[in-house]
């Protein structure tokens, strides 16, 4: 079909009934996702994102969700969009609209000093062109609790317990049963304030400690991501010893398949929260399956519930072994810089030193340049990078791509082609790459 018409609409936060059915339609037609999903969807990132279409005449052809996220970036709060819903209506398919749509989106979000924006791809090959390159993977643990090892995770006294809590079955019967226990999990009570307070410490200080970027915990935060996971059979748990938090596991539950989606937790508590959190999803499944079972109208339900635990950077991984978790890694995360000087502010250096770096950029002009990079600023341990463009021939030739990889930890040095002399490799090897990234969010 050829394309009649075509503009690029520009929608911020407000929508029309319209537009909202538009895209709502769209996605639908695109993605696999449940009604229950993409109603809690639409009901929560449409109050803040933005989206940005195409039309021919009165049909939305093309889109892509900019979600906005606050990430700490070394300590320090930044703007960036995660961009999600990407999606294209067959019939205009193969006409440069994607392209159009994401160069719009990268020229809006350097006039706006976003230091990188980031995305989840269906397909790398997507977005490769565009130099979005994988910054973060995750190192995922499975199990499958079938007849063989069901045994191992049957519910006993305890456990019995905290199964009844996470399936929601009189909270207050069992709470004096809880309050006995040592190590119990608790559904996230969003409305309960000082609950709610409770854990976004918890969390953020585990993150502050161990990693260098990763998605700002706020109470928003929490009340989205609890009505994500409620829309996928899941939920968000707390884990306490003795009513001290040790660990925040949240996730979803569809069918055969459960997965948790995240699980920061103390380490040294990995055997006891994993024996109580499998175990009360196994219970809820079970719950599941016996209502389905009973119900005629209703095909013959797998026997095997598959769990996966989607990162285990905050788990010991000698217990997921003792329990037979298989592993893989797998890469989730693709980054683009986006703004060069911006990014910059946040990278520091071991030692003083200054390096030329030619960025080729073929779709922001802004950072196409020779950039010196100039490390003098000394603060605390560090020095700081003073950024400015140059005519000076430069040392190394860098394009966007191999520029995040580098600098976003995810490239070694040593990995790059090209023939560097020792003193450019020392000056590389004193700056302070990120290497500690959690972006775990699904969207």
């Amino acid at each position: 079909m050829e394309e009649k018409k075509s503009k690029v609409m520009s929608y911020e936060k407000v929508y029309t009934e319209k537009q909202q059915k538009d895209s709502y339609d769209l996605w639908k037609l695109c993605f696999g996702d449940t009604r229950e999903y993409m109603d809690n969807y639409f009901a929560w990132r449409l109050k803040e994102n933005q989206i940005l279409s195409l039309y021919s005449d009165e049909a939305m052809t093309s889109m892509i969700h900019l979600n906005p996220y606050p990430l700490i970036l070394s300590g320090k709060e930044i703007q960036t969009n995660y961009i999600v819903g990407v999606a294209t209506r067959p019939e205009y398919r193969k006409q440069g609209l994607m392209r159009k749509l994401l160069t719009k989106a990268l020229e809006d979000m350097y006039e706006e000093g976003h230091e990188f924006t980031w995305l989840m791809p269906a397909s790398d090959k997507i977005y490769l062109p565009f130099d979005f390159r994988y910054i973060y993977e995750q190192q995922r643990r499975k199990i499958t609790i079938n007849k063989d090892n069901a045994s191992v995770w049957s519910e006993e006294k305890e456990s019995d317990v905290q199964a009844a809590a996470i399936r929601g079955l009189g909270n207050k019967e069992y709470q004096d049963k809880i309050d006995q226990s040592d190590i119990y999990i608790k559904v996230l009570d969003s409305s309960n304030s000082k609950e709610i307070t409770r854990l976004i410490s918890f969390v953020n200080k585990v993150l502050d400690k161990t990693q260098e970027i990763f998605a700002k915990r706020d109470e928003h935060y929490y009340k989205r991501l609890q009505a994500d996971m409620e829309s996928a059979g899941g939920n968000v748990l707390i884990v306490y010893n003795d009513k001290r938090i040790i660990g925040c596991v949240s996730y979803m539950l569809e069918g055969n398949y459960a997965e948790i989606t995240e699980s920061v937790i103390r380490k040294k508590y990995t055997r006891q929260i994993v024996e109580t959190v499998v175990k009360a999803i196994a219970a809820k499944w079970t719950d599941k399956k016996d209502s389905i079972k009973n119900d005629k109208n209703t095909d013959e339900v797998k026997d095997n519930l598959e769990i996966t635990f989607l990162e285990s950077e905050f788990m010991d991984e000698s217990v997921l072994d003792d329990f037979h978790f298989n592993g893989e890694t797998k890469p989730i995360i693709m980054a683009r810089i986006v703004n060069v000087p911006k990014f910059m502010k946040g990278i520091t250096a071991k030692e003083p030193l200054s390096i030329i770096i030619k960025i080729e950029d073929p779709i922001l002009d802004g950072n196409h340049n020779i950039w010196e990079f100039n490390f003098q600023n000394k603060i605390g341990e560090s020095y700081f990078c003073e950024i400015s463009s140059t005519d000076k021939i430069p040392e190394i030739v860098l394009d966007i791509g191999n520029f995040t990889e580098i600098f976003m930890g995810h490239k070694k040095i040593t990995e790059l082609e090209q023939n560097l002399s020792n003193d450019v490799l020392e000056k590389l090897k004193n700056i302070k790459f990120f290497h500690k990234i959690f972006l775990n969010e699904i969207v």
